[in-house]
């Protein structure tokens, strides 16, 4: 009986993988596979690494007030945080002598 389930399982979570596709269509044809080359690959990715790049840094530019505001408060708690971490480690560090 334990085997029995163990192979239903097997099954069960094989079967789908057939099933489902993030293809369009069940029939590959020669038209729906796109033929590109490494250099083209290498290209496309490369760029848009460079747009995501861009993007992320581009965007402290489109910043509102507010924007400012959560910075300069996110920043101001990680120096209070860090400040007492240092602290406390140099305090505890201090105890096993």
């Amino acid at each position: 009986m334990h085997k029995i389930h163990n192979l239903f399982i097997a099954v069960s979570l094989l079967i789908p993988q057939g099933i489902f596709s993030q293809n369009d269509t069940l029939l590959v044809t020669e038209k729906t596979t796109l033929k590109q080359t490494v250099w083209q690959n290498l290209k496309y990715d490369g760029l848009s690494a460079f747009g995501g790049v861009k993007y992320t840094y581009s965007r402290p530019f489109h910043w509102e007030e507010r924007d400012f505001i959560r910075l300069t408060g996110f920043v101001a708690s990680e120096v209070i945080l860090y400040s007492l971490d240092t602290n406390l480690d140099s305090y505890f560090s201090g105890q096993g002598e």
